[in-house]
């Protein structure tokens, strides 16, 4: 059961920065909350490289 809280926990943080970065829904149309974890991380890493790249 903790791994099960640790990656929800995980999600939850992902999800709240990917909704401060302006990403609100997946391409395909699903919500944030329905996508998997490595599908959060991956859009996450994309979008944390998209911010820097403007910022330098």
């Amino acid at each position: 059961m903790q791994l099960r809280e640790a990656v929800e926990k995980r999600k939850s943080r992902i999800i709240r920065d990917l909704i401060e970065f302006g990403y609100m829904k997946h391409e395909d149309g699903r919500q944030l909350y329905e996508l998997p974890l490595v599908e959060l991380e991956r859009i996450y890493i994309d979008m944390r490289i998209k911010k820097c790249r403007k910022e330098a």
